[in-house]
């Protein structure tokens, strides 16, 4: 038989995790929103015309993207192999 303890200690740690979870896909959007206006504005601080920084940041974008998709696939996280 499960304690009374064990469950209030459970469901302490998923009421403290789940606000955490719920934030992941809105913080890592954000971040990425950044990381790419920092990069584009490092390239055009560094000499390179506008049109190709924003090519390149539009690059990073959706590489950065592709990375995270493979992160947070929950197929991903259920292979085996």
């Amino acid at each position: 038989m499960v304690s009374l303890t064990t469950i209030l200690r459970s469901g302490y740690y998923v009421a403290t995790l789940l606000p955490l979870l719920l934030w992941l896909p809105l913080g890592t959007r954000r971040n990425l929103r950044r990381a790419k206006q920092v990069f584009e504005r490092e390239l055009l601080n560094s000499g390179l015309e506008p049109n190709i920084a924003h090519q390149l940041a539009a690059a990073f974008n959706d590489a950065y993207i592709d990375v995270i998709k493979q992160l947070t696939s929950p197929g991903n996280w259920m292979r085996t192999s």
